[in-house]
């Protein structure tokens, strides 16, 4: 009895399993840590709001962020050639008080046209220090990529960029 179930599971079509579902649809964008690249984030100002850019290439890339040469284990400076053909990314940076803070992504969600998505992030750390420090949160995103990008953190600060307008100065403060 068992070697006929066997015989006829053998001839029955594959169905995919659930994972293999979840795989097939994998997600459009992927947050990533910036400390997965050894680069910094270029200055801007004023530098109480955020700044946030749609990358589609190598040039955007380098427009935006800077190689940070250190001793030690090395990282990447960059992604890959071949990464930009596929993929583009979604970058959002804040100056922030304090060596303990992070970004961290809440949500993406496609705009009503869906040739937007609205990105929610949410700041973390960033207690009283007497010093300021940079964080930046990389999205990556596959082609095609989003015309516009609202970036929004949970606390009401925004910034908007658009595909090819290079990097972008938003509203509001620190907090």
């Amino acid at each position: 009895m068992i070697r006929k179930i066997l015989a006829l599971l053998a001839l029955a079509p594959a169905v995919p399993s659930a994972a293999q579902t979840v795989e097939s649809h994998s997600p459009r964008f992927v947050a990533t840590q910036s400390s997965a690249y050894q680069s910094f984030i270029k200055n801007w100002s004023p530098d109480s709001t955020p700044l946030c850019a749609i990358l589609a290439s190598s040039a955007d890339w380098d427009a935006v962020l800077h190689p940070a040469g250190v001793m030690g284990a090395h990282k990447p400076y960059a992604p890959q050639v071949d990464f930009w053909r596929t993929h583009g990314m979604l970058i959002v940076a804040r100056t922030v008080p304090g060596a303990a803070s992070s970004i961290r992504l809440e949500k993406i969600a496609a705009t009503k046209r869906s040739t937007g998505v609205v990105v929610t992030y949410k700041l973390e750390g960033g207690a009283d220090a007497s010093f300021m420090t940079k964080v930046w949160l990389p999205i990556e995103v596959a082609k095609p990529l989003p015309v516009s990008a609202a970036f929004k953190d949970t606390n009401g600060v925004k910034c908007s960029a658009k595909l090819g307008g290079g990097a972008v100065i938003g509203t509001g403060k620190r907090p």
